[in-house]
C-alpha cells in the first residue's frame, strides 16, 4: 500500500495559527519585519515533533513552509510529510487497506489542528502529491530467509530502467536497493532492521515507532518467521506521473490513495527484476547439471554454444552480471553478453521448487492482503 506521502498545499488553502511552533517563527513570513532571503530563492520554516513528543511516543507529520521568489512576487506553500501506518496505528509494520482512508483524511485533520495548522478536510484530499512510497510486507513461514532471496537478486541482470552504477547490496545481505535521483526499488529484512542503530538503519526517521526486536524473536520460537518489505519510493512528482500508466488524471492524494494503483506500481517493477533471475536460480545446479539441462532444452546448439552459456552462468553465479560486464568490454561487445544472458533466460527454472520463494512473493502482491503485529499474536 502507500506509505511516506509528501503533501503540497497552496497558499489559499491554508491558515497558520501558531506561528511560534515553527523554527524560524513563521510570523515573518506572512508580517513585517520579514525574515530575510539571504541570498537565496527560498526561506523556510519548519515544525517537526517536540522532544515531548517523541518521549510520548506521538507520533506528529513534518511541516515545511516555504515561500518563494517569483515573478511578480511571491509564493507560499506548505508540505506536509508523513507516514500512513504510522499515523493511524503508531508504528511502521502494519499496512493499510481502502477501509481506511477516511480516518487518514481524519487523524491528519486533528493533527495538523494540534500543530497550529488550519486546513479543510476537502483541501487535504486535494493536495497534490510530490513524493510517494509504495510498499509491502512480505512474510515467509517455509523456511526462507530474506538475505537468500536478496542474494539472488543482487547477482541478477537488473532491468535498464534502474541506474547501475546506484545499486547498493549491504548488511551482509539484508539489503538490496536499486536507486536514481528521483526513483528507487529497496528491498530489505524488515526484521533485522529493527535491531539496527539509527545510523545503520535503513529506515533512519521516525525509529521510534518500530515494534521491538523482542516481539518477533518470541514468534520465531514457534515459526520461522522472515519479513521481506518491498518499497517502491517516487521522490519526483514528474516521476510518479510517468510511473503509472495511472487511471487516474491528476496526482492528488485522493487519486493516488488506492489499492489497485499500488498494487499496480509494486508489480511492474517487482515483475521487471523477477524476470531476471531465471538465470540465477539455474545455477544451483553443478556445472555437469547445468549442461545437461540447457541441452536437453536447446536440442539444436552446438557445444561451443552450450559451453559459452555455461561458462556464463557459472562466472554471474560467483562474481554476478555487472561484474562479468566490466571485465569482457575489451574481448566482447555488451551485445554478445546480452544475447547469451538472454539464451539462459529463456531455459525454464521451475526446478525443484527454488522459484517458490519468488512466486510466494508475486502473489503476496497480487493477493495483497495487508500484514499486521496483531496476525502474530503480538
Amino acid at each position: 500500500m502507500i506509505d511516506t506521502v509528501v503533501l503540497r498545499i497552496p497558499w489559499v488553502d491554508f491558515t497558520i495559527a501558531r506561528h511560534d511552533l515553527f523554527a524560524p517563527n513563521a510570523y515573518g513570513l506572512f508580517n513585517p519585519p520579514y525574515l530575510p532571503f539571504a541570498d537565496q530563492p527560498y526561506i523556510k520554516c519548519v515544525q517537526n515533533a517536540s522532544k515531548q513528543d517523541e518521549a510520548l511516543k506521538i507520533y506528529k507529520p513534518r511541516l515545511t513552509l516555504y515561500k518563494h521568489i517569483v515573478k511578480g512576487g511571491f509564493s507560499m506553500s506548505l508540505h506536509i510529510e508523513f507516514s500512513i501506518p504510522k499515523l493511524l496505528f503508531g508504528n511502521n509494520f502494519d499496512e493499510i487497506t481502502t477501509q481506511d482512508f477516511s480516518r487518514v483524511i481524519q487523524v491528519l485533520h486533528e493533527k495538523l489542528l494540534k500543530m497550529g495548522v488550519l486546513i479543510k478536510p476537502a483541501a487535504l484530499w486535494q493536495a497534490q502529491v510530490h513524493v510517494a512510497h509504495f510498499s509491502k510486507n512480505i512474510a515467509f513461514t517455509d523456511g526462507t530467509t530474506v538475505s537468500l532471496i536478496l542474494d539472488r537478486m543482487y547477482k541478477a541482470k537488473v532491468h535498464g530502467r534502474f541506474d547501475l552504477n546506484t545499486v547498493d547490496y549491504r548488511n551482509g545481505g539484508e539489503l538490496l536497493r536499486y536507486h536514481t535521483k528521483a526513483f528507487s526499488m529497496v528491498l530489505y529484512d524488515k526484521i533485522a532492521e529493527l535491531r539496527y542503530s539509527k545510523a545503520r538503519a535503513i529506515e533512519k526517521k521516525d525509529r521510534l515507532y518500530n515494534p521491538h526486536p523482542e516481539l518477533f524473536a518470541a514468534v520465531r520460537k514457534k515459526i520461522p518467521l522472515e519479513v521481506l518489505r518491498l518499497e517502491i519510493r517516487v521522490c519526483e512528482r514528474r516521476k510518479l506521473a510517468k510511473l503509472s500508466s495511472l487511471p487516474v488524471k491528476e496526482l492528488t492524494f485522493e487519486n493516488i490513495l488506492h489499492q489497485e494503483l499500488a498494487q499496480q506500481i509494486l508489480l511492474q517493477h517487482w515483475q521487471g527484476i523477477y524476470e531476471q533471475l531465471k538465470v540465477v536460480l539455474l545455477q544451483e545446479m553443478d556445472v555437469l547439471e547445468q549442461l545437461e539441462y540447457i541441452a536437453k532444452q536447446k536440442p539444436q546448439a552446438r557445444a561451443q554454444k552450450l559451453f559459452a552459456l555455461v561458462g556464463v552462468s557459472e562466472i554471474i553465479k560467483k562474481y554476478g552480471y555487472r561484474d562479468l560486464q566490466k571485465r569482457i568490454k575489451y574481448n566482447a561487445s555488451p551485445r554478445t553478453l546480452a544475447r547469451l544472458y538472454g539464451d539462459l533466460q529463456s531455459v525454464s527454472f521451475h526446478i525443484n521448487n527454488r522459484s517458490l520463494p519468488f512466486k510466494t512473493l508475486t502473489e503476496q502482491i497480487e493477493n495483497y492482503s495487508p500484514l499486521t503485529l496483531k496476525q502474530f499474536d503480538l
